[in-house]
Parts: structure tokens; sequence; C-alpha cells
């Protein structure tokens, strides 16, 4: 039988989830039992534990670093542009893409070119969740370059849907979509 308040509603059970520390801690604890009860062998099995429990619950609980689905805050998604530069961001992109491909929210902020041909210029840096991850090519960010400083003076942020994929000795790929 459920308790019930004086207007006869249900009363929600009030149970906090542990943190994803303190049941890492825990099964940390039970991993050092184990050692020394069995030695090398409990060393392995509570190692293993530890490793598993730790990557399960803290993907599970871990906050995301971006929104997955775009709203109504979001540049137009009509066409794809391809992002430069993710070499240099492969730890970010493995952490927004553990099973690609994934949706992100990127957003564009100017930057300055700081080698190459068209060192000094601007183009449109992209990030995911703060975290810079590439940027546009000259040609893409002298295009979107208005369409961006417009939306952000109108807007807000200049979000936009993009796609992170992992294509094999590549690595991880980021790419945007925006208005034609």
């Amino acid at each position: 039988m459920s308790r019930r308040t004086a207007g006869n509603h249900p009363v929600k059970s009030q149970r906090a989830e542990p943190s994803p520390e303190s049941v890492v801690l825990l099964v940390g604890v039970v991993g050092l039992i184990l050692t020394i009860a069995l030695g090398t062998a409990g060393f392995v099995v509570g190692g293993v534990l530890v490793v598993l429990v730790a990557f399960g619950l803290v993907k599970q609980h871990k906050k995301p670093l971006v929104e997955a689905a775009a709203g109504p805050g979001t540049l137009p998604a009509e066409h794809s542009v391809t992002v430069t530069g993710e070499e240099r961001y492969q730890d970010v992109l493995a952490l927004l893409a553990p099973t690609p491909p994934t949706d992100v929210v990127a957003e564009l902020r100017d930057c300055v070119i700081t080698k190459g041909t068209h060192q000094g210029e601007h183009t449109l840096e992209v990030l995911v969740g703060g975290r810079p991850v590439g940027r546009l090519t000259h040609a893409m960010g002298r295009r979107y370059g208005q369409v961006v400083e417009e939306w952000r003076a109108n807007t807000g942020p200049a979000l936009c849907q993009a796609i992170v994929t992992h294509e094999g000795t590549r690595g991880f790929q980021i790419t945007v979509l925006l208005p034609r």
C-alpha cells in the first residue's frame, strides 16, 4: 500500500541516487578486499570490476557536454560543411562521440587563421560544449561569416547541428549543418 498525502495524492519516493564517485569508491574498496583475500587473482578481478563500473557509471551519469537535439535557437540545417583541423582535437571528439555517429550542437565563433596561405585572416571556429573541435576553411568562413554575425546580433550564440563520425585511420571527423 502506498503512502498518500492529505489530498489523497501518492507520495513519490525521495530515494537519492548514489553519485558515480561513491559507487566507484565502493567498488574500489571491494577490489582491495579481493586483492587482500585472493592475492593476484583478486587484484585482477577487482581491477576489472573497478574499470567496468567506473566507465559504465560515469558514462551514464556524466552531464553531457552538449545538447543532442537542436532546437529553434540553431541555424537552419540545410547543407553539410566540412570542418578542418579535427586532428588536433581527437581527445575532445572522442569524449563527445564514444559511439559515432553522434549528433551534437556546435557553436560558431570568429577566429583568426594562425598559419598557412590565409594566415591572419578570419574564419569560423567550431566549438562543442565550449571546447574547440576545429574550424571552417577560409572559403567557408567567408561564406558564413556574415550569416553568423547577423545571427549572433539578432538571436544569440550561433549554434548549429553537427555530426561527429569516426573514419578509420582519419579518426574522428565533424561536419556542421548550415543554411544554403
